[in-house]
């Protein structure tokens, strides 16, 4: 990433389109930084791709993982053209090494906690390995969430006799997410990372026909044309322009895990600031990730980050301006995560309270939601928010018509005497 960070010291990004502005610094790994210029929603934090292998790497492989570096750093300054009330930093190794506990760690302390984050963190960075002369490359993305409140998920319920509000809470468990060991193509191929080192270019005009120029030292993007977007440098105000999505379809399918990291920085966001556009962004960008990853995406490797995608999207739909249709959708992306994580308590308590605004027109909708709560609270019986959940369901139950009840009315009160003592 060295030669695209050389050229995005202390860059500035501002995004006109609604009137919010990204930022985008870059700092060494040793010491990691994030900008205040104004208040994010969140940050995102990118770790330069380090190479893990026990042998120094061929000269093609050298050159394709500069590459891979060089074509995160477009995705990001793509995402800045897209993406608004989001800072970024893009870190790079001196010489010394670039670990995310090293950076973690900092990011956590006391001091940097409290007064230098603002918002939520997340993190993204990855390893390449060459095996058998094939370089593979594996990503990751954590978050780190500075007010814990902003990653759970509510419902309120009201309860019909005394207009009293029951409270249902859940959460994506997505602490790290770790993505699937690929191969990374290093041929002169359409596609390959050597290939796509050349959208980094900079051109006079938005057209791969235009003079070739320069890319400035400190620029601000002013604008947007399809495909294209403007750099002003800071200090000459002279502009010049880069290609983000010309061969973008390409860079998304290369680095997929990308879209997955933008999608749940627009989650944070979201998670703030609920609302629709948001939300469409961050679907958007999950949609992206798995269309990157194409027929590849049902494959076990990708089983837990396909469920927190689903996870995500679900949360997203959940809002109480979208129709039927996305309601319909919620069930099916949980039922899906449910499906590919069925011991997760968290995924499965999700799924339940997901449901309950919609509840109850039938014994069997009842039922399910009652088997995720009752299943997950055997998993985690030490979890008091499942407890306090399933304790609210057989309150809300009670007021229901007992021809929707999954047992006598006797069994449900017994269960939720039993829970509440517990809980005492």
């Amino acid at each position: 990433m060295n030669r695209l960070l050389g050229v995005l010291v202390a860059l500035a990004v501002v995004v006109c389109a609604q009137g919010c502005s990204t930022t985008v610094l870059t700092a060494e790994c040793a010491n990691p930084k994030v900008s205040n210029s104004s208040v994010p929603f969140v940050y995102l934090v990118m770790l330069p791709y380090a190479y893990r292998g026990k042998e120094e790497p061929s000269v093609l492989h050298q050159v394709a993982a500069v590459s891979l570096n060089d074509v995160a750093g477009l995705q990001v300054v793509r995402m800045g053209a897209e993406t608004t009330d989001m800072h970024v930093t893009l870190l790079r190794d001196s010489g010394k090494g670039c670990d995310i506990e090293e950076v973690y760690k900092v990011f956590t302390e006391k001091h940097f906690f409290e007064r230098e984050l603002r918002s939520t963190v997340v993190f993204y960075w990855g390893e390449i390995f060459e095996v058998d002369d094939r370089m593979i490359v594996q990503s990751h993305i954590r978050m780190l969430w500075k007010n814990p409140e902003e990653s759970l998920v509510n419902v309120d319920v009201t309860l019909p006799s005394d207009r009293s509000r029951l409270r249902f809470t859940g959460f994506v468990p997505y602490a790290t997410v770790s993505f699937p060991p690929r191969t990374l193509p290093v041929e002169n191929e359409e596609g390959s990372g050597l290939r796509l080192r050349m959208s980094l270019e900079a051109h006079s005009a938005p057209t791969m026909q235009a003079d070739k120029v320069p890319l400035p030292k400190r620029f601000i993007i002013s604008r947007r044309e399809g495909d294209w977007v403007e750099l002003r440098d800071a200090s000459t105000h002279t502009t010049s322009w880069i290609a983000v999505t010309d061969r973008g379809a390409n860079a998304k399918s290369l680095l997929p895990e990308l879209s997955f990291a933008h999608a749940l920085a627009a989650y944070a966001s979201f998670s703030r600031v609920p609302n629709n556009a948001i939300a469409s962004d961050s679907i958007r960008w999950l949609d992206e990730f798995r269309a990157g990853y194409g027929t590849q995406g049902a494959s076990e490797a990708l089983r837990q980050p396909n469920a927190v995608a689903d996870a995500v999207e679900a949360v997203l739909r959940m809002n109480e301006n979208r129709g039927e249709q996305d309601r319909r959708r919620v069930v099916e992306l949980m039922d899906r995560a449910v499906g590919a994580l069925p011991t997760s308590s968290a995924v499965l308590n999700l799924s339940a309270i997901s449901r309950i605004e919609q509840c109850c027109s039938t014994r069997e909708a009842a039922s399910e939601i009652q088997r995720g709560l009752e299943l997950a609270r055997q998993l985690d019986a030490g979890n008091e928010m499942v407890a306090q959940n399933l304790l609210n369901w057989y309150r809300l139950l009670a007021e229901k018509d007992a021809s929707v009840w999954p047992g006598t009315k006797e069994e449900i009160r017994r269960r939720a005497a039993e829970l509440a003592e517990a809980l005492r």
